[in-house]
């Protein structure tokens, strides 16, 4: 039940917000909308069990105060305050439940020591347990931040005591991408997949954002700032223009069959058919793991007939293999009768192969010394045990291939053949490879 906010004793201070409707374009990605959800403060008493407030210029629960909200209009900053250890939440639960879609979260957090283990933003709901992920304030390294989710809880930014850090938080529903992405100062820190439907909040995800944590001893009083948060939907991810937009599902493999990957074709779904073509590969709960021992480069292999397509491969490499020198994920094209010795589209995302620059490579490889033609390079790197997306589209003689964060993009002549092969490579250490979509792909005329 909502109650009505008491500041020090039961008084309630409202305002109205005034709020408009537009359309802008967030930060990360393309074609967002932005909207203005509804927002409730949701504060905690000793117990932990909290209270929904209206939004109001200052919001304080408790007497004397266990935990209190304050907002600024003029300079549009959200101020979550904890007292000593009477309180575990100062939030804002925004109205904004969503099964299918996208959805893009962006702000600008600043906490201060001596804030420790304590949740900054969370996209609540979820099959294991409350939330899908939040984004955490630690005490080490002079103020970390975390990300908590189903793989771990990485740290990936240090020296955050009491400086503004701008936050983007992006998610795909499985209807259109099936991934979150965390960016900070615009920089791609996390991406993994979503695969999780939630079992409470009639399965759907919602936002919130502040002060939320048990407080542990020596971190009392902890204060985070939000500033200029901002909401946008129906966008996605890419910085980049999509070079085609998705027609008709051709193939949605888990590569969960068949039992055993041999060097002959065996058959799939809807006439596809697929073979391990160099080295092997083994069942694992994370998906497809590649075993390589000796000779050629661990490949899968479909048999297709491909003009115009999309394609889209989960993988990683594993951090107890060999990641410092061969490590990288490949999805190519062949047609044998047109150009029996080449890759006719070839593309690299390269962690650590000394062949190629690190980051993704768009190519056209012929299967001969200095046979190999660079269209597109996009510098960057990619770390061992994170799972990455990436997407490949083609149309007509024009390529682009997009993962984490980066975009290459060219043409080639010999990107316009058919495609009568679909090749997925991966380095000499261990890797995964989890679901594999293809897609007709159709012109992007806007």
């Amino acid at each position: 039940m909502n109650k009505s906010a008491g500041f020090l004793g039961g008084i309630t201070f409202a305002f109205m917000l005034f709020a408009h409707t537009t359309n802008l374009s967030a930060q990360i990605g393309d074609g967002w909308v932005q909207y203005f959800p509804e927002r409730k403060v949701h504060l905690a008493d000793p117990k932990e069990k909290h209270t929904t407030f209206t939004v109001a210029p200052q919001v304080v629960h408790g007497n004397p105060p266990f935990a209190s909200y304050t907002f600024d209009s003029v300079k549009n900053t959200e101020t979550f305050r904890l007292f000593e250890n009477r309180s575990n939440r100062s939030e804002i639960r925004l109205l904004n439940d969503y099964e299918f879609g996208s959805r893009q979260f962006e702000g600008y957090v600043t906490f201060y020591a001596p804030l420790n283990d304590e949740s900054l933003m969370q996209i609540w709901g979820s099959e294991t347990g409350a939330t899908e992920m939040m984004i955490r304030g630690y005490a080490e390294n002079g103020g970390s931040i975390g990300i908590n989710h189903k793989y771990g809880t990485p740290r990936v930014m240090t020296n955050c005591y009491g400086r503004e850090i701008k936050v983007n938080v992006i998610h795909l529903q499985e209807d259109v991408g099936n991934k979150i992405i965390i960016y900070l100062d615009n920089v791609n820190v996390l991406e993994y997949d979503d695969n999780e439907k939630p079992t409470n909040n009639n399965k759907m995800n919602y936002h919130k954002y502040g002060c939320y944590g048990t407080i542990k001893t020596g971190h009392e009083n902890p204060v985070v700032q939000w500033r200029n948060v901002r909401h946008f939907k129906d966008g996605n991810e890419s910085s980049s223009r999509s070079l085609a937009i998705k027609g008709k599902l051709l193939l949605e493999d888990d590569l969960s069959q068949p039992a055993e990957y041999t060097k002959e074709f065996q058959p799939l779904k809807d006439g596809w058919k697929v073979k391990a073509w160099h080295a092997a590969f083994k069942h694992t709960e994370e998906g497809l793991e590649s075993i390589w021992e000796t000779g050629h480069n661990p490949v899968i292999a479909y048999e297709c007939s491909l003009q115009n397509v999309i394609v889209e491969v989960d993988f990683r490499f594993l951090k107890n293999g060999l990641p410092e020198n061969n490590a990288y994920c490949r999805v190519n094209f062949t047609n044998k009768e047109l150009d029996p010795k080449a890759y006719l589209l070839s593309t690299w995302m390269n962690a650590s192969v000394k062949s190629r620059p690190a980051g993704i490579n768009l190519e056209y490889e012929k299967w001969e010394t200095q046979g190999n033609t660079a269209v597109s390079t996009k510098p960057g790197k990619f770390e061992p045990d994170t799972w990455y997306t990436v997407r490949l589209e083609v149309v007509g003689d024009s390529a682009q291939v997009t993962c984490n964060g980066m975009t290459a993009a060219g043409t080639h002549p010999k990107f316009r053949l058919p495609k009568t092969q679909l090749v997925i490579g991966v380095g000499k250490s261990p890797h995964q490879i989890r679901r594999v979509r293809v897609y007709e792909a159709l012109p992007n005329l806007l």
